[in-house]
This record gives structure tokens, C-alpha cells and sequence, in this order.
């Protein structure tokens, strides 16, 4: 009798052991597969080129693009370069940052 709910008590086991088992591993691959599609969803934004300082008139020789994934992006991130092509900027632009709305006047 001992030996049937040893048998038993080991036979629940593997049957536990190899749902978690499969569970993990989906786990496992819905995070890798999260990461991959991360990595690729990528975006071509327009930086300064260089420091741009304050009631500045942006000209296309001030900008650079640089590619992004999406998910490193701030909602505020112009990615449109018409959107800044002569404004003048309210405060200095740093070489490589991303351009929002707020550093240009309207």
C-alpha cells in the first residue's frame, strides 16, 4: 500500500512538474518573443546636429536623424521633421537630443 501512494504521490509530481514545466517555457517565450519585436520596432527621428542655442531659427543643416526603438521614445518627441523646420527655438538645444514642442516658440 505505501509503494501505490509513493507510486501515486510521484506520478502527481511529474504531472505538476511538467505543466509548470511547459507553463515557464511559454513564459519564457512570450518574453523573448516581447524583446525581439522591442528590438525591431525601431523609428528614424530627427536630433540636433549640434548645440542649438536660444531664439534660434532651425534650418535643416542643424539636424541630424537618428534611429530609435520606439518603446526609448517620449510621447513628446517630435518625430516629424516639418514640424521643426523654422521655428525658433525658447530655450538651447542640446547636440543629439530629440526635439518637443515645448523648446519652440509658436
Amino acid at each position: 500500500m505505501k509503494k501505490i501512494i509513493n507510486f501515486i504521490v510521484i506520478g502527481v509530481l511529474v504531472v505538476f512538474l511538467t505543466g509548470c514545466n511547459e507553463n515557464v517555457q511559454d513564459k519564457l517565450y512570450d518574453n523573448y518573443s516581447n524583446k525581439i519585436e522591442d528590438a525591431t520596432s525601431s523609428i528614424i527621428v530627427p536630433v540636433a546636429k549640434e548645440d542649438i542655442l536660444e531664439n534660434t531659427l532651425i534650418t535643416v543643416d542643424m539636424i541630424e536623424f537618428k534611429e530609435f526603438n520606439e518603446n526609448q521614445l517620449n510621447q513628446d518627441d517630435i518625430t516629424n521633421v516639418n514640424m521643426i523646420l523654422g521655428k525658433v527655438t525658447t530655450t538651447e538645444i542640446l547636440k543629439g537630443s530629440t526635439f518637443i514642442s515645448s523648446y519652440f516658440s509658436e
